[in-house]
């Protein structure tokens, strides 16, 4: 152990003599247990006493470094952790509104004509316009022209007014989009974007 000022402490008589000033301690504890796993110290005790009169003036339980690292270490652990739970509760939040978008859209995807079903959103033929298309889709594939090429489903959310920054918002119009594509009528690109099919 060291002092500044003051230099090494002794323990010995006659000890080392530091003025009337602010000292600090500086302490290095090693724990003398060699076996593997048990090396565990973790706090070191500090004892000052007065040269003079030798009277104990201070007597502390410092923690180790080590333990005020790992303390640390766990804090910042349950901050992520938090942080994590917290995502997972809003993805769970999105994957519930996707999933009842694709049911409801599953469900509107057909009417009933004579008893029989019919699609809302036909399969693309040869001849046949986008005036098929059932309103909203019409307005999907007029967004997804003027944009001159792909675009991406948040930017025909922006187009609409939807709220794209709200997680889940734009599942229900990615699932429209997609399907689009599967019908015929837009081409789905690798990255996700949407564009006009030849």
């Amino acid at each position: 152990m060291q002092t500044f000022p003051g230099g090494p402490c002794l323990t010995s008589s006659p000890g080392t003599s530091i003025g009337k000033t602010n000292v600090t301690f500086q302490v290095k504890g090693v724990d003398r247990d060699e076996r593997p796993g048990q090396q565990n110290l973790d706090q070191v005790q500090i004892e000052v006493w007065n040269a003079a009169t030798g009277a104990q003036i201070y007597a502390d339980w410092l923690p180790g470094g080590r333990r005020a690292e790992l303390d640390e270490e766990e804090k910042l652990l349950a901050e992520r952790l938090d942080a994590v739970r917290a995502e997972r509760e809003e993805l769970v939040v999105a994957m519930h509104a996707q999933l009842d978008a694709e049911r409801l859209s599953a469900q509107a995807a057909t009417v009933q004509v004579g008893g029989r079903g019919v699609l809302l959103v036909p399969h693309r033929e040869a001849g046949a316009g986008e005036e098929v298309l059932p309103p909203d889709y019409q307005r999907l594939m007029k967004i997804v022209r003027n944009a001159g090429g792909p675009i991406r489903v948040k930017d025909v959310g922006v187009e609409l007014g939807l709220e794209v920054e709200v997680k889940g918002r734009l599942e229900p119009l990615r699932g429209k989009l997609s399907k689009l594509a599967g019908r015929g009528w837009l081409r789905k690109l690798p990255d996700g974007r949407f564009q006009i099919a030849p």
